[in-house]
């Protein structure tokens, strides 16, 4: 796109045509659903859920809650993306449109921002760059998933920070400066991968020629601390709270280093060749002995020495937008732990900020393109070089629009992004484990066993798969025996798999081996001491071997993170009345009930505690008799601990030839259903009925 047609535009006029293509090409992403770990991000996050979260979420840096197994995720510091979600949830509720249609404008502000700053730079094709980035099909990853409204927010603000600086530069106040250093600090608040803003700021005003002075030097340090204080807060929460440690984060300094270069010619060759573009990469081997596997990383050094060689002359736009390019590049090319490398070495949204410096080069080497070849061939023919010019940006925007359309598809929803993924990569282990789970949910026990054994071929020494291995052997026929296996090979393979130590525990427990469960769940707390079902099975296994104070400690951090927990609330009720501390039992039993209203054996344990409690000042009749009644409702009167339980609270009122009645139908029915203990235990209990006496438990 020629400069003199940007002029005549101007840049609103520009700026609105980059934001309208934006949106028709993403018609199809912007019609997609939630996917992977949006639950965890948005729609299950009980801070984002919460009406008082959004000061909660700057006050305390906590995990995310979700409602899964396992009850917490822990993601690193991000307040300013969460309150992003936090509003957006008051606007939209759990409608995927509103978050797509928020991310898709997003980006294409992002683009707007990049013609700006491009204009200030005085760099050539600055519309048709960012008309490029808006429409290119490997940002279709970043603006159609909603979790990553951090990788966009973080761009906006890093690119407002960038066009303030500028500003300044430009002599436009020190007020300019200062709104660069707190749109950068929003920027890291987003998501930290904005961390190298300095580093392009110093590149940036190299490029405009300015003289150095050591005050010049001094200016760039309030940017430098932001970024060394917020990249060691990622650094502490990936290495001892997401989990970026361990044997699959211990790579030699070599393989890092070669894998550097792979990664940074992977991202350039999908920028200029936008083919095969996929959800998730399948990791590279990385032999660290063989001297081929660093000529990627030579290769980068190399274009680097000879750009800097040429960079008074024909080289300086080159290392403007290379430099930009793999300056970005740098926090994410496997030199810092990433808990996303577990799954693969690259991702599309990590290259969202960076590919910005050479689409940059793409539009201006468009846009000079009839100059230089005028100036070559001579003036005679220049109009015809300027329309085939113009002519081959156009149809080059509509095959990217093109591409980034069909891309849009594959986010529909979480089956048909697994299916695509695996269309472009089959070895894929990431979308084979969770279509398997997919599938597994549905019930689909063959179709889902099926994509964990291509897991397990692709990735052999991957524990989760193995657990969901063991899941579905249990589910599918209660092969509790197979699955113990399944889940011991994951514990074998990583021993700081959580869920794994989780399941073994459970199925140590069900055959009798209470302590080694035990041991298996103190390992799992340890691992993830946000793991509420984890903590809740400890709780529940120290309980039942006597160990009741630790037990209620337990139960209580699992509350704290998941307070709708009705298997630990109930657990705990257990454990207080043990403790003979009736009134905490009670008031636990009330706060289950406020989080699950309609939890069976929560309001029947409650109920049977107000009918049956030895302590006079905790026993309430009346309210006994309501909830028993509304349970019995809710089980439609077939279960006899719950018509035992109406027969109590029928006795505590003195009404005891109702109580008799209904406790001689339960004893019935729990000898019809083969449970004699129980039939004898209300047998007893008809006897003292029939003497007049209420029951009090022991």
């Amino acid at each position: 796109m020629s400069p003199s047609l940007e002029s005549v535009w101007g840049g609103r006029c520009a700026g609105l045509i980059i934001i309208l293509l934006t949106l028709v090409v993403y018609i199809p992403a912007m019609q997609g659903g939630f996917i992977w770990d949006d639950d965890s991000h948005c729609t299950e996050d009980r801070l984002v859920a919460a009406g008082d979260g959004w000061w909660r979420i700057w006050l305390y840096p906590q995990p995310r809650i979700v409602a899964r197994p396992g009850g917490a995720v822990v993601w690193n510091y991000f307040p300013m993306s969460r309150t992003s979600f936090w509003i957006e949830r008051r606007l939209w509720g759990l409608n995927p449109l509103g978050y797509h249609v928020v991310n898709v404008f997003l980006h294409g502000l992002n683009a707007v921002l990049l013609f700006s700053i491009l204009r200030m730079l005085r760099l050539p094709g600055a519309w048709l760059a960012a008309a490029i980035f808006a429409v290119h099909p490997v940002n279709v990853e970043t603006a159609a998933w909603v979790t990553q409204l951090k990788t966009l927010l973080s761009t906006f603000f890093f690119l407002c920070a960038v066009a303030a600086y500028l500003r300044y530069e430009d002599g436009r106040g020190t007020k300019c400066y200062v709104a660069g250093c707190v749109l950068f600090l929003c920027a890291l608040l987003s998501k930290t991968a904005t961390v190298m803003l300095p580093v392009v700021l110093i590149l940036m005003r190299w490029y405009m020629g300015r003289r150095w002075a050591v005050r010049d030097f001094l200016k760039f340090a309030p940017f430098f601390a932001l970024s060394a204080i917020m990249a060691a807060v990622s650094i502490i929460y990936e290495r001892y709270f997401i989990g970026s440690s361990g044997h699959e984060w211990e790579p030699s300094f070599a393989q890092r280093v070669a894998r550097a270069g792979m990664i940074t010619w992977f991202y350039l060759a999908k920028i200029l060749f936008p083919y095969g573009l996929s959800f998730n990469y399948p990791r590279w081997p990385v032999d660290a002995s063989s001297a081929i596997t660093y000529l990627p990383s030579v290769a980068v050094v190399v274009v680097g020495l000879v750009l800097w060689w040429g960079r008074r002359g024909w080289g300086r736009p080159l290392l403007l937008g290379l430099g930009y390019f793999f300056i970005n590049l740098f926090p994410i090319l496997g030199f810092f732990n990433i808990f996303g490398m577990r799954y693969a070495h690259v991702a599309d949204h990590w290259q969202y900020l960076s590919c910005i410096g050479v689409m940059a080069l793409a539009g201006g080497g468009l846009a000079a393109l009839p100059g230089w070849l005028a100036r070559a061939d001579g003036a005679t023919r220049a109009h015809v070089v300027r329309y085939a010019t113009g002519a081959s940006c156009f149809v080059i925007l509509v095959l990217l629009g093109v591409l980034t359309w069909r891309q849009g598809y594959a986010y529909r929803d979480l089956e048909t992004l697994w299916k695509h993924t695996l269309e472009r990569e089959p070895r894929s282990w990431l979308a084979n484990n969770n279509l398997g789970t997919i599938l597994m949910a549905r019930r689909d026990w063959d179709g889902a066993m099926h994509h964990f054994q291509q897991a397990v071929q692709a990735e052999p020494t991957y524990a989760e798969t193995y657990v969901n291995m063991g899941n579905v052997v249990m589910l599918q026929r209660e092969d509790w025996e197979s699955a113990e296996r399944y889940w011991r090979t994951a514990t074998e393979l990583d021993p700081k798999r959580p869920r794994a130590q989780y399941h073994l525990g459970v199925a140590l427990a069900r055959k009798g081996g209470i302590a080694e469960a035990i041991e298996c769940w103190r390992w799992a707390v340890k691992i993830r001491p946000s793991d509420a079902q984890a903590l809740q099975a400890l709780g529940w296994g120290l309980a039942l071997t006597g160990q009741t104070d630790e037990a209620i400690s337990y139960l209580q951090l699992a509350l704290e993170l998941q307070p709708d927990l009705a298997t630990a609330r109930l657990e705990l009720v257990n454990a207080y009345v043990s403790r003979r501390q009736f009134p905490e039992a009670v008031l636990q039993a009330r706060e289950g009930l406020e989080q699950t209203p309609r939890h069976t054996a929560l309001a029947n344990r409650l109920a049977w505690l107000l009918a049956t409690c030895p302590e006079p000042e905790v026993r309430d009749g009346a309210e006994a008799l309501r909830l028993a009644r509304q349970v019995c409702q809710w089980t439609g009167e077939k279960d006899p601990a719950v018509l035992d339980t109406l027969a109590a609270a029928l006795a505590e009122l003195g009404r005891f030839d109702e109580a008799v009645q209904i406790a001689r139908n339960a004893v019935e029915q729990a000898t019809a259903l083969g449970r004699a203990d129980l039939a004898q235990q209300i047998s007893q209990r008809v006897e003292r009925y029939q003497q007049a006496r209420a029951y009090r438990e022991p």
